[in-house]
C-alpha cells in the first residue's frame, strides 16, 4: 500500500472516531437534559422533531456544498456548526430559554449533521483513488464502521456515568471539547486530495439535479423505494423509543438521578448495532431472494 494511502486511511479512521465519540456523549441523557432544563415531555420531543426537520430541509443543499466547495470545507462547517449548537444548548439550559430557542438550536444541530453526511466517505474515496490505492475500499469502510461502533458504545456509556458523577450538562461540555478537537484535527490533517469541484452550475440547478438523481436512483428502484418508504416508520419508532425510554428507565429503577442507568441502556443499544453490523454479511448469504 502506498504510504500516502495509508496516511489517508489513518486520517479517515481518526475522523470517524472523534466525530462519533463527540456526537454519542449526549445520547444517553439528551431527553433527561431537556426535561431538567424545564421543557415538558411534549416540548422535549417537539424540539427533537425540529432536529429531524433540519436534517430533511438541509440535506440536499449541504450536499451541494461538499460537491462545489470540497469535502473538507463541508466537514469543517459541520463540525463548527455542531460545536456552536452544543454551546447554545448549554446556554439555554442556564437561562431557562423558551421552547422556540430549543427548537431553533435543534434545527441547527440537524444542519450540522447534514454537512457531515457523506462528506468523510466521499473524501476517503477521492483521496484513496488519488494516492494509488488498489485494495478493496469496502474493507476500509468496514474498519471505519468498527471504529464508529466502538466510539458509539464508549461515548454513550461514558456520557451517562459522567452525568451521574457531575451534572447533566457535563456530557455536553465533553461533547464540545471533542468537537473542538475534531475541528482542529480535520483542519490540520484533512485535505481535498483528488477532489474536482463542479463548475458552471448555479446552486439551485445543482440542488434540482440531486433531487432528480434521488428520485431516479431511489423511488423508481423497487428495492430502494421500499427501504425509503419504510425508513420513517422503522427509524421513527426506533428513535422515539430510544429517547422516550430514558426517563422511563429511571422511573423503573426507582431513582430519577441514576443517570448511569440511561448510559448503560444506550451502550446496550450501541452494542446491539455492532452485533447487527457483524451479522449482516452472513444473513445476506442465507436469504438470496431479492426485490427487483
Amino acid at each position: 500500500m502506498p504510504p500516502a494511502a495509508r496516511t489517508v486511511q489513518r486520517t479517515y479512521l481518526t475522523l470517524v472516531l472523534l466525530k462519533t465519540l463527540g456526537a454519542s456523549f449526549i445520547w444517553a441523557v439528551n431527553t433527561l437534559f431537556l426535561l431538567d432544563a424545564g421543557l415538558s415531555n411534549a416540548e422535549a420531543f417537539a424540539a427533537n422533531a425540529f432536529y429531524t426537520l433540519g436534517m430533511v430541509v438541509f440535506e440536499v443543499p449541504t450536499g451541494v456544498v461538499a460537491d462545489t466547495r470540497g469535502r473538507r470545507a463541508s466537514f469543517l462547517i459541520g463540525t463548527a456548526t455542531l460545536l456552536v449548537s452544543t454551546l447554545i444548548y448549554l446556554l439555554m439550559s442556564a437561562i431557562a430559554a423558551p421552547f422556540w430557542g430549543w427548537a431553533a438550536a435543534s434545527a441547527l444541530i440537524g444542519l450540522g449533521f447534514t454537512f457531515f453526511s457523506g462528506a468523510v466517505e466521499a473524501w476517503l474515496v477521492d483521496a484513496l483513488a488519488a494516492t494509488g490505492y488498489t485494495g478493496d475500499i469496502a474493507a476500509v469502510f468496514a474498519r471505519g464502521r468498527s471504529v464508529e461502533g466502538v466510539a458509539m458504545l464508549v461515548g454513550s456509556v461514558a456520557g451517562g456515568f459522567l452525568a451521574q458523577a457531575t451534572t447533566l450538562g457535563a456530557p455536553y461540555v465533553a461533547r464540545a471539547v471533542l468537537l473542538l478537537a475534531t475541528l482542529v484535527f480535520a483542519f490540520a490533517a484533512m485535505h481535498d486530495i483528488g477532489f474536482a469541484p463542479r463548475r458552471g452550475e448555479t446552486v439551485g440547478a445543482q440542488v434540482r439535479a440531486v433531487l432528480r438523481a434521488s428520485i431516479e436512483g431511489g423511488l423508481r428502484l423497487r428495492p430502494v423505494r421500499w427501504a425509503m418508504l419504510s425508513a420513517p416508520f422503522t427509524l421513527g419508532v426506533g428513535l422515539y423509543a430510544f429517547y422516550a425510554v430514558q426517563p422511563h428507565l429511571l422511573d423503573l429503577y426507582g431513582d430519577d438521578t441514576a443517570f448511569w442507568v440511561a448510559g448503560v441502556a444506550a451502550g446496550i443499544v450501541a452494542g446491539a448495532q455492532i452485533v447487527g453490523w457483524v451479522l449482516v454479511p452472513g444473513l445476506v448469504r442465507l436469504f438470496r431472494r431479492r426485490t427487483r
